[in-house]
């Protein structure tokens, strides 16, 4: 019962202004940690174009920029878009599906999405566009949960980064609501999409998975 009780802050936020959710839970390092090593091992450099799809209110995207990428950032949601564009930082924020973008064909070098592939109804039909969009060559990464993410690893969670009240709520309302993804299917449909053999990397004591792909040349 305390436990449902203290997801309430964290589910209170989400329905009021999820923007503002997201904002805040950034700020936390078992949050923030998992991308910004996630980033690290992808070694992106100076002068590359990239595309995050589900940039939510930006705070990922504005980081990445402000390694000197050049970083375009979509999501669906107008109120996430809103606040990411009211950030400092020269990223080009877009409202769009990541199904169907509209972007030109060919024309990034990376692609990245946080928990993403496991939220769209398709997850084929976002790296059939994802594919689109890269150039070949490029590389593309997908961040999302695993079923290794459940209430008990959540509260391991918890108890490693001495999560306090919001925190703890918002990780167990992750971990008992969000969709979780095998890794290795994960794997199988970035190879049915034009990218050569996929690896995978395991965040935050396995709960998080990216799965990394080139795209193949012609």
């Amino acid at each position: 019962m305390l436990k449902t009780i203290s997801t309430l802050p964290a589910l209170t936020l989400l329905i009021a202004d999820t923007p503002a959710l997201f904002d805040r839970l950034y700020r936390y390092e078992w949050y923030k940690s998992p991308l910004t090593d996630w980033l690290d091992a992808l070694k992106v450099g100076e002068n590359v174009k990239l595309l995050e799809l589900g940039c939510g209110p930006g705070n990922f995207a504005r980081d990445i920029a402000s390694k000197g990428v050049a970083v375009t950032a979509m999501d669906r949601s107008e109120k996430m878009i809103k606040k990411a564009a009211g950030g400092n930082g020269a990223v080009e924020f877009l409202v769009g599906d990541a199904t169907q973008t509209g972007l030109g064909a060919e024309q990034f070098d990376f692609v990245l999405s946080a928990s993403l592939i496991n939220v769209v109804p398709d997850g084929k039909q976002l790296l059939t566009e994802v594919a689109r969009v890269l150039k070949p060559g490029g590389t593309a990464s997908v961040l999302f949960p695993t079923p290794k993410f459940n209430s008990a690893h959540a509260e391991r969670i918890i108890a490693d980064y001495r999560c306090g009240v919001f925190a703890a709520g918002a990780l167990r309302l992750w971990a008992s609501k969000a969709r979780k993804l095998d890794p290795r299917k994960v794997c199988d449909s970035f190879e049915n999409c034009g990218f050569e053999p996929a690896n995978v990397s395991s965040f935050l004591d396995g709960g998080l998975a990216a799965v990394t792909g080139k795209k193949k040349s012609a």
